[in-house]
């Protein structure tokens, strides 16, 4: 087994909840999605642990390893795109750990509405959806609080008792059949008659169909997932819009010039002035990272240095579609290779001038622990101080792919 000679390195895995912890000394365990990560537990047996002890923690979520089905692609992202908007307010980074975009503020003066104008199938059963968090942190009331519209605003639209994902978090769903061709108010309205409660909006989405199913597009860290069904689970980082990063103590690699690094991973935007994933060492040579993606274009650079040169290799990648990356790297040989979904992709044998490797941190999420956000998910990390063999590289991918839901 890998470490039991050991081996530096580290090894996280966001599947093993108990190894999670929202705060940076370990004594608040994690309880449920959408909560922050404070530390994440080194399985290496080196005591390695990732901490965040700012503000700034990467979020804890899962996502169904099915994929998603019966989604019409009327969906959105977030209600935040909108045709109309009345009465609501911007509140991306308005609520911690709830990626809540819309703001429908407490009172009953005036209509607050929030639409987007869908052409839709005549005599097709749709179901719109969403996630709400009240204001008070109570259960929202159908048709007291504020109702669902879907195809024709015109239609009855008290939405169903409303299904708890997380503590204080409701997704609410109804369904109705459009009868129109062309396109029809679909959003969420809150008016006079209903109740002065506030509360916050996101991930809104349409599917075709006449029930609400656990597979979403407008994906959260609070998704819904399918009972039966295998879940992945990963650490969400925000980008350069809501940084979130994890730093390790020194890792002493001192005495190689060798790594192995595997990384299950997904990407949710091109920001092209953010994207190191992770990186060894915060400045000069005898350093590694993965950049996803790199600054300047949207690629994945898997990227080592040595004594007095660098070499790299790089990828593409498309986003919202979780990819296992595994990269070799030896600074004497010197040899540098990237694999994707267990296949290689690319290799060079710059000259890098030898090794060995430095003492240094993993940041994860930042070039250098302040700049540079990666915005993503991370399902899976491993870092060990030698080249795997081809057995060992295979099995450890078999592993961290089933936590990615990547097919190899």
């Amino acid at each position: 087994m890998l470490f039991d000679a050991g081996e530096k390195g580290v090894w996280f895995d966001p599947s093993r909840t108990s190894t999670l912890f929202q705060d940076a000394n370990g004594m608040v365990a994690l309880t449920a999605p959408g909560q922050p990560v404070g530390l994440a537990s080194d399985l290496s047996g080196n005591a390695l642990h990732a901490t965040q002890s700012a503000q700034a923690r990467p979020t804890y979520g899962r996502v169904p390893s099915t994929g998603q089905r019966n989604l019409s692609p009327l969906s959105e992202p977030t209600i935040a795109q909108l045709n109309t908007s009345t009465g609501i307010a911007d509140a991306a980074l308005g609520l911690p750990d709830f990626d809540g975009t819309l703001q429908f503020p407490g009172g009953t003066v005036g209509n607050r509405i929030g639409y987007r104008d869908h052409g839709v199938e005549p005599n097709t059963e749709y179901t719109i959806s969403c996630f709400v968090r009240m204001d008070d942190g109570a259960a929202p009331v159908p048709g007291t609080d504020f109702a669902l519209v879907i195809g024709n605003n015109g239609d009855s639209v008290n939405f169903a008792t409303p299904v708890e994902v997380a503590p204080g978090l409701w997704r609410v769903a109804r369904t109705a059949t459009s009868l129109s061709t062309g396109p029809r108010n679909t959003g969420l309205l809150k008016v006079d008659t209903h109740s002065a409660r506030g509360f916050r909006v996101s991930g809104f989405q349409v599917e075709a169909g006449a029930s609400l199913t656990a597979y979403q597009r407008a994906r959260s860290h609070f998704d819904i997932t399918e009972t039966g069904q295998r879940d992945c689970y990963y650490l969400y980082f925000g980008g350069t819009d809501d940084p979130r990063w994890m730093t390790t103590p020194g890792i002493g690699l001192t005495h190689t010039s060798q790594t192995s690094i595997v990384i299950g991973v997904e990407k949710l935007s091109d920001n092209l002035n953010a994207g190191v994933l992770v990186n060894f060492i915060d400045t000069g040579f005898q350093r590694f990272a993965f950049e996803i993606p790199q600054a300047g274009g949207g690629d994945t650079r898997f990227f080592h240095a040595g004594k007095s040169s660098a070499g790299d290799v790089k990828t593409s990648l498309n986003l919202n579609q979780p990819v296992l990356y595994s990269g070799l790297s030896d600074l004497d040989a010197p040899l540098i290779a990237l694999r994707e979904n267990g296949v290689q992709v690319g290799q060079s044998s710059a000259a890098t001038g030898g090794g060995p490797y430095r003492n240094g941190p993993l940041h994860f999420s930042s070039g250098a622990g302040s700049h540079r956000r990666f915005h993503g998910r991370l399902f899976g990390f491993l870092l060990i101080d030698r080249i795997l063999s081809a057995t060992e590289i295979s099995m450890v991918e078999k592993y961290m792919a089933r936590r990615a839901g990547v097919t190899l």
